[in-house]
């Protein structure tokens, strides 16, 4: 029948699965034997199953745990108990229905035995459905049922009890709430109707109820077992009671009569409870309070898998991602089914640049655990970070997908997956070797303490499963960035100046669209309506003079009052992003006197773990004032000049610092307009940040900006030939920023300053700096002119600067967004207000 033999010993399993599913159970035993994985295929069928059932037991790939199961199970079809064995294999690697026909086809039968009921209600009860478990039990003869058995048909009247109460909630909150707390003041031993209770509030979102539940659980039930107290801390934990969790686990030290099991379930709450602190801590921005919480568990469990990922994740907010990587390796290798394991290599991987790796750990991970949400999560990761949003969106569906066949679904949702009830402990003395302290002053952050966790009930995606909110959010983040969008809003500058010259209004209504063409990057096209006043030149004949040629009319009087300077027009863009890579193309405000193209090109490819080059080659308009905006008309000649822009190269070396960051660059620009000088520009600055204060929601960030640049002409007027823009020959300024950031669930917001010192100097300049004649005419007009100037005369100065700003964002629906931005500057002689409100409507699909 087989015209080629397989080659490797996880083929022939596989092929030996396959046989199996097809009835030629004695050809896949046969297979099997030739592959050294069985027993003799002519040995009894009951000690050939069981051989292979013990190699079964051996296996640690998923794949040849299932092949030699089915293998068993077929030489031995009436164990009820390899099938059992069969079904939890199954399972595991996310072939839930598959199980639930293999314990099914047990008992769908007229008169099936005691054992396979038995069977089969365990595995009903190990699948969260506790009302089939009890159904099963039901049908046992009363004689044959265990003690087990009956706590399992008690369960089942307990769900059913509860699913009562909370079928009340819509209707009656209060009823449900007393309903349920009279079903906990009931005898609870071992502490499981207790939890059950607790965690039938959390699914309603009712932390204080959960806390409340096993409160009146302990009143009904003196002297409580170890069982019941274990499951009453694991709850308390999920709903993130910690502290009444770490009282629970600490009541437990030195508890006479813990048996083996007992003893370790108290280890795993010790260990997980270490974990999740770190996490949290991790999340805040403490990594070396964070290594002090794991130091102790690994000290004690040097091959803990849960401890070592944290540490993994640690060194990945470290900056250090290839550390992460090598942890994560090596638990791949003792472990290589593991996909949550796998997926945090590929996290790390990512962060690492190692794409080559991270490809073959998604490949490989799909292969081994195709029905694992977390190897199609990892797939999903990979391609968000190749920039493929499209396919990264088809592997979240599919991972929400397998969660939910993994967690079941009941009547009122989906089923909340039990968690590890592993999470509490006590902190421990920071040990002298925490690679991530040296930098911290002892107690820089006070004494390592464990933070409050999230209750684990009460997810904004109305589920009490963390993956399933995880993924739920994955989908609608990705959604959004593929979603097209629509923006509108208002935006208003003023820059402070003598009117008519560099007094400045400036409204705009910019409208906005976006999408993502194919998944890959986003296009945003905008126009933005514009409106400029620098208001009406007035005064007397000095005063007049400093616009366009107005100062040759001095001695003889005749003045032409300019009209009020206004400006409108419709500014274009278009711009795409992708990953790395930024490019736009537009136009300043078309229906200006001079309009101009603008555009540019931004590269920020990272060169290394932590340094990213930043290289941006632009056009832009200068907007200091109407003047270099958009250009104005000499009332005398008739000459339009103005509409200054400026042609940028710069480049700037950026540097992860710890928390921080660092960075430095320079540039230089050639600056341009009708009838204005053409004038350059170097420029220099470097600076950082880094956050003083950092939780999962709040952070404080101080940083410190040093900033140079000059220009070759000092052209800041407003005579024919000037730019009118700030232009000193040499500025320094040295800034120290302060923001405050909180973010919520449906609200961000922010509020910072910066103050520092400043100094400039601007050269004197000629009043008609691009016209050689009327220069000279000027000259000789001066000599004999009192108060009129042929030259700006130059200054230097110095003194504070700085300014303040805030922004915040709302997001009033699943598809509405309403911001507003607000910035006060005083910077060189002017000062600048800028405000902004926008709302934004993503067609996400969501209601």
């Amino acid at each position: 029948m087989l015209s080629r033999q397989p080659n490797n010993r996880a083929a022939m399993a596989g092929l030996a699965s396959v046989l199996n599913r097809e009835g030629h159970a004695t050809q896949a035993a046969a297979l099997l034997e030739r592959a050294g994985i069985a027993g003799n295929a002519r040995a009894p069928a009951n000690q050939q199953s069981n051989d292979l059932r013990e190699q079964a037991k051996l296996a640690t790939d998923p794949a040849n745990k299932v092949a030699l199961l089915r293998t068993a199970s077929a030489a031995n079809p009436a164990d009820p108990w390899l099938r059992l064995d069969l079904a939890r294999a199954l399972s595991a690697t996310g072939q839930r229905q598959d199980a639930q026909q293999e314990m099914d086809s047990l008992v769908d039968v007229p008169h099936p035995s005691p054992q396979a009921l038995q069977a089969a209600a365990f595995f009903a009860a190990e699948d969260n459905r506790p009302a089939d478990a009890a159904a099963l039990v039901a049908r046992m003869p009363a004689s044959t049922r265990t003690p087990q058995m009956q706590a399992i048909l008690s369960r089942g009247q307990l769900d059913s009890d509860i699913r009562t109460a909370t079928s009340l909630a819509g209707t009656s909150p209060v009823a449900t709430r007393q309903s349920l707390l009279a079903l906990a003041a009931q005898p609870d031993p071992d502490g499981s109707r207790g939890s059950a209770i607790a965690r039938a509030f959390l699914r309603q979102g009712d932390v204080v109820g959960a806390r409340d539940a096993i409160g009146v659980a302990q009143q009904a039930t003196r002297n409580q077992s170890p069982a019941a107290r274990l499951a009453y801390a694991g709850v308390l934990l999920e709903s993130g009671q910690d502290a009444d969790a770490r009282a629970m686990i600490n009541s437990l030290e030195g508890a006479p009569g813990l048996t083996q099991d007992q003893q370790a379930a108290l280890q795993q709450l010790r260990a997980g409870a270490a974990v999740r602190s770190a996490d949290q801590l991790n999340k805040a921005g403490r990594t070396a309070d964070a290594y002090d919480q794991l130091a102790p568990v690994l000290a004690r469990s040097p091959d803990n898998a849960d401890a070592n990922m944290a540490l993994a994740r640690i060194y990945g907010t470290a900056n250090q991602p290839d550390k992460a990587l090598a942890i994560n390796q090596t638990l791949l290798a003792r472990d290589p089914a593991n996909a949550q394991v796998r997926r945090a290599a590929v996290d790390a991987a990512i962060q690492g640049r190692h794409w080559e790796l991270a490809e073959s750990l998604v490949k490989d991970g799909l292969a081994l655990t195709p029905n694992d949400p977390s190897a199609v999560l990892a797939a999903a990761d990979l391609a968000q970070a190749r920039g493929d949003n499209r396919r990264a969106l088809q592997y979240l569906q599919n991972a929400r997908s397998l969660r939910q066949q993994q967690i079941g679904v009941d009547a009122q949702g989906a089923q909340i997956a039990s968690l590890d009830p592993s999470i509490a402990a006590r902190a421990a003395q920071p040990p002298s070797d925490n690679p991530f302290r040296p930098a911290d002053p002892p107690g820089a952050y006070g004494t390592a303490a464990i933070v409050p966790m999230t209750p684990a009930g009460t997810s904004a995606t109305g589920t009490g499963d963390p993956m399933t909110s995880e993924i739920n959010s994955s989908i609608n983040s990705v959604r959004d960035e593929l979603a097209p969008k629509l923006q509108g809003g208002v935006a208003l500058r003023s820059r402070s100046g003598t009117s008519g010259l560099g007094q400045l209004f400036d409204g705009g209504t910019p409208m906005e669209t976006g999408f993502s063409p194919g998944g890959f990057g986003q296009i945003r096209l905008v126009a933005t309506p514009t409106f400029l006043s620098a208001g009406q030149l007035s005064g007397g004949g000095l005063t007049q003079a400093q616009f366009g040629s107005a100062a040759l009319n001095i001695p003889n009087g005749r003045f032409i009052q300019p009209n009020a300077q206004t400006a409108q027009g419709v500014a274009l863009d278009a711009s795409y992003k992708y990953r790395w890579l930024t490019a736009d193309i537009g136009s300043s405000p078309l229906g200006f006197l001079i309009s101009n193209v603008v555009g540019g090109v931004e590269l920020a490819p990272q060169l290394a773990d932590n340094v990213r080059l930043r290289v941006v080659t632009e056009r832009r308009a200068v907007t200091d004032s109407l003047l270099s905006f958009g250009g104005t008309k000499d009332p005398y000649s008739g000459i339009t000049w103005g509409g200054v822009t400026s042609t940028r190269a710069h480049g700037q070396l950026e540097f992860g610092v710890g928390k921080g960051y660092l960075y430095a660059g320079g540039g230089y620009d050639s600056l341009t307009g009708r009838n204005v000088k053409s004038n350059t520009e170097i420029e220099f600055g470097a600076g950082g940040a880094y956050p003083v204060y950092k939780t999962p929601t709040d952070e404080v960030k101080v940083g410190l900006d040093l900033v140079y640049f000059g220009y070759n002409s000092n052209l800041s007027y407003f005579t024919l030939g000037q730019g009118g823009y700030f232009s000193p020959q040499s500025y320094f300024a040295a800034l120290i920023p302060v923001s405050y950031t909180q973010t919520l669930k449906d609200l961000t917001w922010s509020i910072g300053g910066a103050i520092g010192y400043q100094t400039y100097t601007q050269k004197s300049s000629p009043v008609f700096p691009n016209n050689a004649s009327l220069q000279g005419q000027l000259d000789t007009l001066a000599a004999s002119t009192p108060g009129l100037v042929s030259f700006y005369p130059g200054k230097t100065a110095s003194g504070v600067t700085g300014g303040v700003s805030g922004t915040i964002e709302y997001r009033a629906s699943p598809s509405l967004r309403l911001g507003a931005k607000a910035q006060f500057q005083s910077t060189g002689d002017w000062n600048q207000l800028d405000a902004t409100v926008y709302a934004r409507y993503i067609f996400n699909g969501a209601n």
